[in-house]
């Protein structure tokens, strides 16, 4: 290995004397994962229930802790267009299991190793009596974020 260095320990004794010496050892354990969360969904608002359910799940965790997730919803729009017509959006939510507050367009929860998948819906209570022809569309939006439960014990030096 011409060109490289290592660092060794060495000691010297003589008889009838005990040397010791310590070596640093470590090793880093680098945290991934994937999730699978729903690619395109539609809400008929022709039926009564005007929602749509998608899993988000996660897989391959190779460490302890968990991944907090951030599920955030935007009103739908009539062919996507910023507007604030209201015959042209379409309010919206999101929940995922458990919710406490279904009406909110934001829910914050966990995934782990430990529980792995979650259900979200969205939803949206308005009648297309109300509303302009054409197509609604609009986008939930995740954050992804993985938490050591070790760095929460970690003391801070004043």
């Amino acid at each position: 290995m011409l060109g490289t260095t290592t660092q060794v320990f060495a000691a010297t004794g003589a008889e009838g004397t005990t040397t010791t010496g310590k070596t640093k050892v470590e090793s880093t354990i680098t945290a991934s994962y994937s999730v699978t969360i729903p690619a395109d969904s539609t809400i008929d608002l022709t039926g009564d229930n005007k929602s749509m359910t998608g899993k988000v799940e996660i897989a391959g965790l190779n460490t302890a802790g968990t991944v907090d997730v951030t599920a955030t919803v935007t009103n739908l729009t009539l062919n996507g267009e910023a507007t604030n017509d209201p015959q042209k959006q379409l309010s919206t939510t999101i929940a995922v299991d458990g919710d406490s507050d279904p009406s909110d367009q934001l829910s914050v929860f966990k995934l782990s190793n430990d529980d792995s998948l979650k259900t979200i819906t969205v939803a949206t209570d308005a009648d297309s009596k109300d509303k302009f022809s054409g197509l609604y569309t609009g986008a939930v939006n995740f954050t992804f974020d993985y938490a050591n439960p070790v760095d929460a014990e970690v003391p801070v030096a004043e």
